[in-house]
């Protein structure tokens, strides 16, 4: 019972928690511009926020910069329990997504270097009331209390090899460390402790391919991490699991076409290639150790979007986002029972997943102001057999402000 209330609540908490649990991660979209232009960062992504899509692009500014973003957002979840057990819809609070960096230029050697600090959570606090959860076949309403310490920070460089072609590479640390409680009708059910720490590498290049046509490539190799998770319920003993979690290899390619002088348009592809994972789950009275087949189904995201320039420096830009499942069909034993899900222990890692952006970008002399707004949805099916059936709709709305400050 309490492994499936784990499953029921690893989405909302994955949400309100920041920690990765999605292909493409909604928490590792960071900088304004990138965010204007949907997530298209292989060739739309400056400054410092480079360093989570392509590196190279840090040699693209001729001068130093700093920028600072902020996107209030909001999350609705609607779930449908299948044979009719019930369905509902809650709002889950989402702290604002914040980024800062900074990054220094020198035109004469051609080197660039650049920082971003991302706090996702300072012990953070947030209660969600009646999230649905399953006990005994029948759908429950749960309050969860949640606090968290958790932040991104990369740091990178890049160099201009000549006048068409940049080199870059980027680091990023991913912290999470998380508590949460679950009450079911006013009585304790299940603590919740988790750690998490990633060190990801990031490779890139940009080319002109033509004075109208710009590319864009990444590659971030695969990085692993010890996750830790310890649980009890009804006040009983505590139960350790430590799992080997990973960030996959990505390959990413962008183009950014000039049609006028007042229109560009801008596509990018990237694929995620999922491999097995390792877990381990330890308690005093069973072991279950072995290489769970994850991904069978690797992920692809597709950008495509166009931007209008008028006045000279202002521009207005459009774009839509599309991210494929990454589920596996997970661990089976000798007689085809389900041992453990796709991903572990989630059965949520089936999401599609689409985001609609528009916004504004203007310059001024010293500086450049974006706004954007985002409407992002994702939608799964769990099959009958999963303890987490049901059919899930996440809604989620962004609304952004960013500066660049020369």
């Amino acid at each position: 019972m309490m492994l499936s209330t784990i499953i029921q609540v690893a989405l909302v908490l994955s949400a309100i928690a920041a920690r990765p649990a999605w292909a493409f991660d909604i928490f590792d979209f960071q900088g304004p511009r990138a965010k204007l232009h949907g997530g298209a960062g292989l060739t739309e992504s400056r400054s410092a926020a480079s360093l989570f899509y392509n590196p190279a692009n840090l040699a693209l500014e001729d001068e130093s910069n700093s920028f600072i973003d902020l996107a209030p957002s909001r999350l609705d979840y609607r779930f449908t329990a299948p044979n009719g057990a019930g369905t509902g819809k809650i709002a889950i609070p989402l702290a604002p997504f914040v980024a800062a960096g900074t990054s220094l230029s020198d035109s004469s050697s051609g080197m660039s270097f650049g920082a971003i600090l991302v706090p996702t959570g300072l012990n953070t606090k947030t209660d969600i009331k009646g999230f649905p959860i399953a006990l005994g076949g029948q759908y429950q309403s749960a309050d969860i209390q949640n606090q968290r310490s958790s932040f991104k920070l990369g740091f990178g460089g890049a160099y201009r090899v000549n006048s068409e072609l940049s080199l870059g590479f980027g680091l990023i640390y991913d912290y999470l460390r998380s508590q949460s409680s679950i009450r079911v009708g006013g009585e304790d059910y299940l603590e919740l402790a988790n750690t998490n720490r990633f060190l990801i590498g990031k490779f890139g290049l940009r080319y002109a391919l033509t004075k109208m046509i710009d590319l864009g490539l990444e590659y971030q190799p695969e990085s692993k991490s010890w996750y830790s998770l310890s649980a009890s319920a009804f006040g009983g003993s505590e139960v350790k699991t430590f799992r080997q979690q990973y960030k996959p290899e990505t390959f990413g390619l962008g183009i950014n076409a000039r049609l006028t002088r007042s229109i560009e348009v801008f596509s990018q592809y990237r694929y995620e290639k999922w491999v097995a994972g390792t877990f381990v789950e330890q308690s005093p009275t069973q072991t279950v150790l072995g290489t769970a087949p994850v991904e069978f189904l690797n992920a692809h995201n597709i950008v495509a979007g166009s931007s209008y320039r008028f006045r000279s420096q202002h521009k207005l830009v459009g774009s839509i986002s599309y991210f494929t499942p990454n589920r596996g069909e997970g661990r089976q034993s000798e007689n085809g029972e389900t041992l453990a899900y796709g991903r572990g222990i989630q059965d949520f890692e089936s999401l599609k997943r689409y985001h609609l952006t528009t916004g504004w970008e203007g310059k001024r002399r010293a500086s450049t102001s974006t706004a954007y707004l985002s409407y992002i949805r994702a939608t799964a099916v769990s099959s009958p057999e999963s303890p987490s059936a049901g059919f899930y709709e996440l809604t989620v709305y962004m609304l952004g402000y960013g500066h660049f400050f020369n």
